[in-house]
């Protein structure tokens, strides 16, 4: 049985956006990467989530007493695209490909 625990960084509302909202599951896990790259990742991963949606929202997932990633959920399909591609990005030690200001 899957259950999350909310922290809250800001509610995507549908009425909002006039449309879904988009949840995207990302295993961000302290026992399979460490617990100091676990936190990177995860800092990482928000603040590109923020970049991209500031009204995201972001859950932890336990399965039992055991956390296995974070849900982060988005306006849309195309921020969700974006958001993995970063994360895939992280996670292979690569720049983020997120455009120069």
């Amino acid at each position: 049985m899957r259950a999350t625990k909310a922290l809250i960084s800001g509610f995507v509302v549908q009425t909002k956006y006039g449309m879904t909202p988009v949840s995207l599951h990302l295993p961000i896990n302290r026992a399979a990467i460490g617990a100091h790259r676990a936190a990177w990742v995860y800092q990482s991963c928000r603040s590109v989530a923020r970049k991209f949606d500031p009204q995201f929202h972001v859950q932890g997932d336990y399965v039992g007493h055991k956390h296995v990633g974070w849900t982060f959920t988005v306006k849309d399909h195309l921020t969700a695209m974006r958001l993995r591609i970063c994360y895939d990005a992280i996670m292979a030690g690569r720049p983020l490909p997120l455009p120069s200001p």
